[in-house]
């Protein structure tokens, strides 16, 4: 096998160790996760188009599959700056020819008016429309419209929320008055009744605030405020909840506080804040979209979210 791509962060960890050893952490169709000796989260990863921090991803093009591997939980890897390898899993992954991929959020582009912003989240709300695949998360954002008048919420949500999520109403809504608050005393505990909230690898809660946070990075740089502000903000949202979600997860919500994501979510934003054609947004909401199940559509809520809060409330400083 041989790797096309890798994350710059794991890039200057190997150089770090020269040989780091790690062990299966999970297996899935396009993914295979490893836990280092220092508890560190690697994935390996079957296309580009889903390159992440801390990841490396082989030629398979989408359609390699993991499962149908000899790779058990607990089965050691050896991460090395030219190869991966499992001696038991009989694997050997090439990497000296794999092009490093950078991690960090990408603020190299112009951002466009905010005339131009607002119709590119009109083209957003389009392709949520079009192509969303809906979980709970989709019926909160939508009654937003009615808490916040000005938020202007075009999503055509026909479920309703079902019983057994209407409790986390008023937690939600809480959350979001505390983001619009910049209220870094009490966040953290209202964010630790949402984080771990919802099934999958991934809790759509979970989806919803990681979007939330990349897009508060990328949009206070955009706007001209300290992006030291939403560093400090997402911080302390993460800060007590952690634990109770999965490993996967909590390490998707670690890099998001950072501003750290997936190339599409990458993309994504950067065509919000920096594209003046619209019609190139609808590609990029499609795709992000297609990440899981509804996984990508929470996400998109939760950067669709952000942009409204944003946009339309600003950032309220201290």
């Amino acid at each position: 096998m041989k790797a096309t791509t890798i994350c710059n962060m794991l890039v200057a960890r190997i150089d770090d160790e020269l040989v780091l050893k790690a062990k299966v952490h999970s297996i899935f169709k396009n993914a295979c996760n490893l836990v280092t000796i220092q508890d560190e989260f690697i994935t390996i990863l079957n296309s580009d188009r889903k390159i992440y921090p801390m990841s490396v991803v082989i030629d398979g093009k989408g359609n390699f599959d993991f499962t149908a591997l000899n790779i058990v939980q607990g089965m050691e890897f050896i991460l090395h700056k030219r190869r991966i390898y499992s001696v038991d899993a009989g694997i050997y992954i090439d990497v000296s020819k794999a092009k490093k991929w950078n991690s960090e959020p990408e603020f190299n582009f112009n951002p466009v008016s905010h005339s131009s912003i607002e119709k590119n989240i009109q083209s957003l709300e389009r392709g949520i429309n079009l192509y969303g695949k809906f979980s709970f998360i989709a019926p909160l954002v939508m009654y937003l419209g009615e808490r916040y008048s000005c938020f202007n919420i075009n999503i055509e949500v026909k479920e309703v929320l079902e019983e057994k999520y209407k409790f986390i109403t008023e937690r939600f809504y809480e959350f979001i008055d505390l983001v619009i608050q910049n209220d870094l005393d009490k966040i953290s505990c209202s964010s630790k009744k949402l984080i771990g909230f919802g099934i999958g690898l991934t809790p759509s809660m979970d989806d919803f605030i990681s979007g939330l946070m990349v897009s508060l990075v990328y949009l206070t740089r955009c706007y001209g405020f300290k992006t030291s502000e939403a560093y400090n903000l997402n911080s302390a949202i993460i800060r007590k909840g952690l634990e109770g979600t999965t490993r996967v997860s909590s390490e998707m919500l670690t890099f998001s506080s950072l501003g750290k994501s997936s190339q599409l979510v990458k993309n994504l934003i950067i065509s919000l804040l920096g594209e003046t054609e619209d019609y190139r947004i609808l590609p990029k909401v499609k795709e992000s979209i297609e990440v899981g199940e509804t996984s990508g559509t929470d996400t998109i809520l939760g950067i669709y979210v952000g942009f409204k809060i944003i946009n339309n409330i600003k950032f309220t400083k201290k």
